[in-house]
């Protein structure tokens, strides 16, 4: 059963709105019922290029530039919510490389502002790259399927700064704080010193601020199995790096094909993947389901190692 009403109801009023959601809207109403096919026939494979050597993750490498790209249209997220009709972000520029290992993903997008703060009312910006575990039977596109596990690599501008600079203290996320009270710690509200108590260390997060403190990328991975069925993993294989200039992000992702102790897709030199992107921008208030996405699984054809 499809859900129509719901969405209606969220539809933007103008006419140029109403007939691109009512668009998007028809994509999505035929791939939850089954009427297309997940496997994208209509979309054009993207070739990952086989170079010797260790893969460039620098987003400013020149070897990049060298590599063949491919710009992928985005549309808002709107199977669930809550609902997004208009992203800010409408497009994103991917580029693929791998050394017969790992492989490598530089992404590219337009944002006009830096977004890297997360509190109750501010959001990060970020991306992330859907791969299916098993590409001879593509699940769904909205985060897989029921037995049909997807896997995600997910980069935050937030996590990025925690690595960069490290974990944004108190007066950097709220810059009033020497007008306001915290009962759980005294001035200057240095975090762990300041704070008295394990009241007052879990008022800022407790375990996760520590969990992210020391990570040491800002990627995460993590697999689903249905949109609201996303589970983080408790290793990451990933690596990644972002970096913001001149209204763009660029984000470079890196994963081996076959990581220990983790569960890893059925992919590799000389086969054909897939994967599809979502992206968030933090200004425009996207967070969670309210996200930009591409709404079919891209081939990815690894080349083989000659």
């Amino acid at each position: 059963m499809v859900r129509i009403m719901p969405t209606l109801s969220r539809i933007p009023r103008s006419s140029s709105s109403l007939l691109r959601v009512l668009m998007t809207l028809s994509v999505i109403i035929f791939v939850t019922i089954g009427l297309v096919s997940p496997a994208a026939g209509g979309e054009h494979a993207f070739v990952v290029k086989y170079e010797p050597g260790p893969l460039p993750h620098d987003p400013d490498d020149p070897r990049w530039n060298a590599l063949s790209s491919r710009t992928i249209a985005l549309m808002g997220q709107l199977v669930v919510a809550p609902l997004h009709g208009e992203p800010s972000v409408t497009a994103i520029t991917i580029t693929g490389v791998h050394n017969g290992q790992a492989i490598a993903w530089r992404l590219d997008w337009a944002d006009q502002t830096d977004d890297r703060i997360r509190t109750l009312d501010r959001f990060p910006d970020g991306v992330a790259v859907q791969i299916p575990y098993d590409p001879s039977s593509l699940p769904s596109i909205t985060m897989g399927e029921p037995d049909k596990r997807v896997m995600m690599l997910h980069w935050t501008a937030d996590r990025q700064t925690d690595v960069d600079r490290g974990y944004v203290e108190l007066p950097h996320v709220y810059p009033h704080w020497t007008w306001e009270w915290y009962p759980h710690a005294r001035p200057p509200y240095r975090y762990p010193h300041d704070w008295r108590s394990a009241a007052g260390l879990e008022y800022l997060g407790g375990s996760r601020r520590a969990d992210r403190a020391l990570a040491n990328s800002p990627v995460r991975e993590g697999f689903a199995e249905g949109y609201s069925s996303l589970t983080w993993k408790s290793k990451t294989a990933a690596r990644g790096i972002g970096r913001y200039a001149h209204g763009h992000w660029t984000v470079v992702l890196l994963r081996p094909f076959e990581a220990p102790g983790t569960s890893n897709p059925q992919w590799g030199p000389g086969q054909t993947a897939a994967l599809s992107v979502a992206v968030w921008d933090g200004g425009a208030h996207e967070v969670g389901g309210r996200k930009a996405v591409h709404y079919e699984w891209i081939p990815m054809m690894i080349e083989a190692v000659p």
